[in-house]
């Protein structure tokens, strides 16, 4: 008896049926960062996820925009800073250099008085 073909159908089936196991290197190596002895729930990386997407764009798309840091997930600066090492690794400077402004307003934010971020 052969088995069945290995399709397109089949492969995207098994892929979803385990999303989880895609990034569980990856949350692994953020609870990691975080000082955890076990990988960071899906929940926090969708959340650091959104909140690295939305940053990235007010950046983009405004002449400034309010970090408020109570708000912000603890895994999107690990997230960004393996961003910013696989922007690093492919030689994309402008995304690197962009990565690393974003790092440095995030982890050092303007006085208390100055909270936008230009």
């Amino acid at each position: 008896m052969s088995e069945a073909p290995n399709t397109p159908n089949s492969q995207s089936e098994s892929r979803s049926a385990t999303p989880a196991l895609d990034f569980l290197p990856l949350r692994a190596r953020l609870g990691r960062m975080l000082g955890r002895s076990s990988p960071i729930t899906e929940a926090e990386l969708h959340a650091a996820n959104l909140a690295l997407v939305a940053a990235i764009k007010a950046r983009d798309n405004a002449p400034s925009f309010t970090l408020p840091p109570s708000n912000l997930p603890a895994a999107l600066v690990p997230l960004l800073l393996t961003h910013l090492a696989s922007a690093w690794a492919q030689d994309d400077q402008s995304l690197a250099a962009a990565l690393e402004t974003l790092h440095r307003r995030l982890t050092q934010p303007e006085p208390a008085d100055i909270v936008a971020i230009r």
